[in-house]
């Protein structure tokens, strides 16, 4: 009689603890990444956000000081003692509370080794403002006194007071700058270190992979055998045959179960990197936008010495004859182009929370219209169809202000440019409609043109940060106003043909009281 010699199954259970052990093991060292990326970026972001504080304080109190020199100047200069002494005080009082904010701001935003320098800083800014408070006090009480010389003299000297404490400024402008750059330089250096881990999962994950094909390659050689052996049980006997009939039956189920279980642990390695790629994104946006903020915000600080030197130099020479009007107004112009080139900077990278509040949309509609009608090109005829009848929308009016103004500014310029040229105009009737309309879900604010329209391959990139077809454009415009949208949880959509116009929609969702009314 012979005997067929059956080798006895392995314990692949223990295999598939293991690989399950570490697939926990990858997951747990993707989470422990993720926490110590968002820590970093939230650490990081906190620091950018005080120092960004700190910064509008400082330019605030600088634009302060600088209205604070004009009030004295004209109160010396044209003997409107009283009015102008009122002013001076104020702005220098608010100016005192910004210091003190920005004191509170800095010692919790520095690291130990800089709050000793940024005392030393402050403390030297806080002794230039009272000599220059002194000194502009005694220019006052000499103007009043009838000593028009000697009061000239104090202004001048003041003047002096006054050019050291904006060097001040600008030196603790300089520092909260490099403390800037150090915090995002240690946010890089975690980052780089946290890349490195990153690559250590990536290949206990490639690890994962590799065993998970050598047991499957393991257990189909292991089953074909079985499948085998079973066959030749089966044609010994109908017993072997029940014996290899339940045997078949269980490892088919042993098949299916570790099926399932490949396909689920593929899915966790999906899903893993999904969200380390998520994270990843997410603290890089966060870099652009602070980094957007930072250079806004330090260009505009200049910025507002050159508005007020301008106003003072229009003051200066009016009504000499001099034949500069037009060249101051076009240094107004300019100001007011990179004013507004800052504002679209700050409303692509603003992540503060929203101020909601339930308002009559279509009459703050109409109002901002008739306020932004001024500014746009006088060939542009406007059109206005409300059709929300009074309806209540919970809305942020500075940001949404932002976004139609954007909206208008992108029309008019595709239709008529700058509007000085009608041969450079577009189309020979433009023509901009603004509407609202109430659905089911939402409302919606519409501006459509008849101008040119948009290119396919434009309309595909337009809402990407950054890309403009414009010579003077930063390519923010239209992000801006799409990142508004989302803020107020809505969208924007762009419908436009070549030759047909376009029509961009702002939808808002309404509140629950107010859906449940529609």
């Amino acid at each position: 009689m012979n005997v067929v010699r059956q080798s006895r199954w392995p314990r692949i259970h223990l295999v598939y603890f293991a690989l399950a052990s570490l697939d926990i093991l990858a997951i747990a060292a993707g989470l422990w990444l993720s926490h110590q990326l968002i820590t970093s970026q939230g650490t990081s972001l906190a620091i950018s956000e005080r120092i960004e504080r700190s910064a509008t304080l400082m330019r605030d109190i600088s634009d302060r000081m600088t209205d604070a020199q004009g009030d004295l100047i004209e109160a010396v200069y044209s003997g409107r003692i009283t009015q102008q002494q009122d002013f001076f005080e104020t702005k220098m009082v608010l100016a005192r509370q910004h210091l003190g904010k920005v004191k509170q701001e800095l010692g919790n935003a520095a690291q130990e080794k800089a709050k000793a320098r940024i005392v030393v800083l402050l403390t030297r800014i806080e002794r230039a403002v009272e000599l220059y408070e002194d000194q502009a006090k005694t220019s006052f009480a000499l103007t009043i006194a009838g000593d028009h010389d000697g009061a000239v003299a104090a202004v001048r000297l003041s003047q002096s007071r006054y050019a050291t404490l904006r060097q001040h400024i600008r030196d603790i402008n300089q520092y909260m700058a490099l403390v800037q750059t150090a915090n995002r330089a240690g946010a890089t250096a975690t980052l780089k270190s946290l890349t490195s881990y990153e690559k250590m999962i990536a290949a206990m994950i490639a690890v994962i992979v590799v065993c998970v094909i050598l047991y499957g390659h393991f257990v189909g050689a292991l089953m074909k055998r079985k499948f085998r052996e079973l066959e030749a049980a089966l044609a010994r006997s109908e017993e072997a045959e029940a014996v290899a009939t339940a045997s078949a039956e269980d490892l088919r189920k042993v098949n299916d179960e570790i099926a399932r279980l490949n396909r689920e642990l593929a899915d966790n390695m999906q899903a893993l990197k999904d969200a380390q790629d998520e994270i990843v994104r997410k603290g890089q946006m966060e870099q652009l936008g602070r980094l957007t903020a930072t250079i806004a915000h330090e260009i505009r600080n200049p910025l507002g010495s050159v508005r007020t030197s301008a106003f003072v130099l229009a003051r200066k020479i009016k009504d000499t004859n001099l034949g500069v009007e037009v060249q101051v107004d076009r240094i107004n112009k300019g100001i007011d182009r990179c004013d507004n080139i800052i504002t679209q900077l700050l409303d692509f990278s603003r992540n503060k929370p929203l101020r909601c509040e339930a308002a009559d949309l279509d009459s703050w509609l109409e109002r901002t219209l008739i306020e932004e009608a001024g500014r746009l090109p006088p060939a542009v005829a406007i059109c206005c169809e409300l059709g929300l009848d009074g309806r209540h929308v919970p809305f942020d009016p500075g940001r949404l202000q932002r976004a139609v103004t954007n909206l208008l500014s992108n029309a008019c310029e595709a239709m008529v440019g700058q509007g000085d040229d009608p041969a450079k105009f577009a189309v020979s009737d433009p023509r901009l409609v603004v509407s609202t309309a109430l659905l089911d879900d939402g409302v919606t604010i519409m501006v459509t043109d008849n101008g040119p329209g948009i290119p396919d391959d434009i309309l595909e990139k337009i809402r990407e940060p950054l890309f403009t077809t414009k010579s003077f454009g930063t390519g923010l415009g239209i992000p801006a106003v799409e990142q508004i949208a989302k803020q107020h949880n809505g969208r924007l959509d762009i419908v436009s043909k070549p030759g047909a116009g376009a029509r961009f929609t702002i939808w808002l969702p309404l509140s629950a009281e107010d859906r449940e009314a529609a």
